[in-house]
């Protein structure tokens, strides 16, 4: 099982707060990073520390982050908070408003 660990800028930290740069501080990692994990519960463990780790806001996290798949397949998503949810497509409003939280024991 993967996860996805993506980010970019914050168009909010652009213009108006922050610096300019579109993120809070300089991150650590500046590449895609597909984590292997053992778990659902360790997946939510790993996005809230790669965010912490690279001083990331939700605004920063950019569309694919937090995908955890198994092949080419995604079986849950990852917030930055760390909640996990059901998959969704993203190209379809009423998917996302049945989308349900996952239950993680960490």
């Amino acid at each position: 099982m993967k996860l996805r660990l993506e980010h970019c800028k914050n168009v909010d930290l652009m213009y108006g707060q922050g610096n300019g740069s579109g993120y809070w501080s300089d991150p650590v990692d500046k590449r895609l990073i597909m984590l292997e994990v053992a778990s659902i519960a360790e997946a939510s463990k790993a996005i809230e520390a790669w965010r912490d780790r690279n001083g990331l806001g939700g605004g920063n996290m950019a569309k694919r982050c937090g995908e955890i798949t198994i092949g080419d397949r995604v079986v849950a998503e990852a917030s930055y908070n760390g909640r996990v949810w059901t998959p969704y497509d993203h190209s379809s409003m009423e998917e996302w408003r049945e989308k349900s939280e996952l239950v993680v024991t960490k």
